[in-house]
């Protein structure tokens, strides 16, 4: 028993201890350390395409905190879909989509928030996608999102 740190306790809490009463406890540190990263990222795209905003890795959570799209279309564009997908208990999710009207000129923006940050799976990505067949369209998004990372340190 360290009985120089039973004296001390002693004296900083003023009581009389018995010192069978103050046992040594071994303590094992197994948990990992967490340290949370606060982020904003921005892509655009244009046409049939799908970009990234990240990949988790698999000591990675993230929870996105807020979503946000918008676009530009001429009237010659067969575009149906814009929208940003997370992969969330192993299924495809968007968690912000918005339709197009096909052959009209047309402009939009969408914005979301969630008090409750949403979790995507760890080794997936989070996109940015946009369905269209023909002619020009300009989609641009933004995810605001945090990191809980864990590691052995």
């Amino acid at each position: 028993m360290n009985t120089d740190l039973v004296n001390e306790i002693r004296n900083a809490y003023k009581t009389q201890m018995n010192d069978k009463v103050l046992q040594p406890i071994p303590v094992v540190e197994v948990g990992t350390k967490l340290t949370k990263t606060a982020l904003c990222m921005d892509i655009d795209l244009v046409n049939n395409t799908t970009a990234t905003f990240l990949a988790s890795t698999n000591t990675q959570d993230i929870y996105i905190t807020s979503a946000q799209i918008g676009f530009i279309k001429d009237a010659t564009s067969t575009a149906t879909y814009i929208g940003i997908a997370v992969t969330i208990n192993g299924a495809t999710r968007y968690i912000l989509k918005s339709a197009c009207i096909t052959l009209t000129a047309q402009t939009g923006q969408l914005s979301i928030s969630f008090p409750h940050p949403i979790k995507i799976d760890r080794l997936t990505a989070v996109q940015l996608r946009s369905g269209t067949n023909a002619a020009n369209i300009s989609v641009s998004g933004s995810i605001s999102y945090y990191i809980d990372e864990y590691s052995n340190a």
